[in-house]
């Protein structure tokens, strides 16, 4: 009796290791080729921009190439695309230029430049020289507003003003993440990711990031953020960006005028930092949306684009 319990209890476990190669298998997902990405994912006004033999910026350019230039900065793993309302309310009053970050959409990995926020500011302001540009208004969203404060506080002259989306600020380590940011706070998420990335985990992420996710995160949504993560490079990018022990940007050291826009229902970066940075900084305002979440530029394009419209008018000269 006991030689067949054994020898049942060893077929179970076989089975159950067998299941969960297949699991394994199933949810293993390799890089997409860059080709098919840029056909579908850089249709005009997509343009590159060769920095260095190794260096290519994938952005966008809408405007005047005399008005005030705007250049718009997404958040941790999202792309410029996430700009697109922004960049046609605002385009007939200013530059508007949108380029993915290093690590991110098609730009991908960036010799030369760390993974961290002031190594991403560094890129933009090369960016900006490329561009011809000696100042500019940075708007940046989450991530995008840590990179923005990071070029305001080296490169102030070259700042114009900043407008910050739900960002900027250290949040505490010790808070979840929502969805698949709860798993990049430690080393084994940060590997898994790397090799398995569900893209029901994609859609819970993003759905947890808005206040109204029903008709707002599409599945077209879903593929494109799920798809460019599997950019070659950019989910290894990831995780070497999650690990860093990154230093801050000083917000009490940016006398660059700001705006702060943010949603009362954001579940990533809470309300609750945005009383914290509009005090930290010297010469800020804040607007506090209701019912929207972590994306005001696309929950509430129109109504956010004309906030920040009407500061411009007021702080440019």
């Amino acid at each position: 009796m006991t030689k067949r319990i054994l020898k049942w209890g060893g077929g179970l476990l076989l089975l159950a290791v067998l299941l969960a190669a297949v699991l394994l298998l199933s949810l293993w997902r390799t890089d997409l080729p860059l080709a098919y990405l840029e056909e579908k994912y850089a249709p005009p006004p997509s343009q590159f921009l060769e920095l260095s033999e190794d260096i290519r910026v994938h952005y966008r350019e809408r405007g005047a190439a005399d008005a005030p230039a705007l250049v718009l900065l997404h958040g941790s793993s999202s792309s410029l695309h996430t700009w697109e309302a922004w960049a046609q309310a605002l385009g007939a009053s200013y530059r508007v230029l949108s380029l993915d970050l290093p690590g991110h959409g098609l730009t991908g990995p960036v010799p030369g430049y760390d993974d961290t926020a002031a190594g991403m500011a560094e890129l933009v302001h090369a960016f900006l020289r490329a561009r011809n540009l000696s100042a500019a208004v940075l708007v940046g969203n989450s991530m995008g507003a840590r990179v923005a404060l990071h070029h305001a506080q080296s490169y102030p002259q070259a700042t114009s003003a900043l407008i910050l989306i739900s960002g900027g600020i250290r949040t505490d380590p010790n808070e979840r993440g929502v969805g698949l940011f709860r798993f990049v706070g430690n080393p084994v998420g940060r590997a898994i990711l790397t090799r398995i990335l569900p893209r029901s985990g994609v859609a819970d992420t993003l759905r947890r990031s808005v206040a109204e996710p029903e008709g707002f995160v599409t599945e077209p949504m879903i593929d494109r953020y799920y798809e460019l993560l599997r950019r070659p490079g950019n989910r290894a990018a990831g995780a070497r960006r999650f690990a860093a022990q990154a230093k801050a940007a000083d917000p009490s050291a940016i006398f660059t005028p700001a705006l702060l826009l943010w949603g009362e229902q954001d579940r990533l970066v809470p309300v609750k930092y945005a009383a914290r940075l509009n005090a930290l900084l010297p010469r800020s305002e804040l607007i506090i949306y209701p019912n929207v979440g972590h994306l005001a530029m696309e929950e509430i394009p129109q109504k956010s684009a004309r906030d920040a419209r009407d500061f411009l008018v007021r702080v440019l000269p």
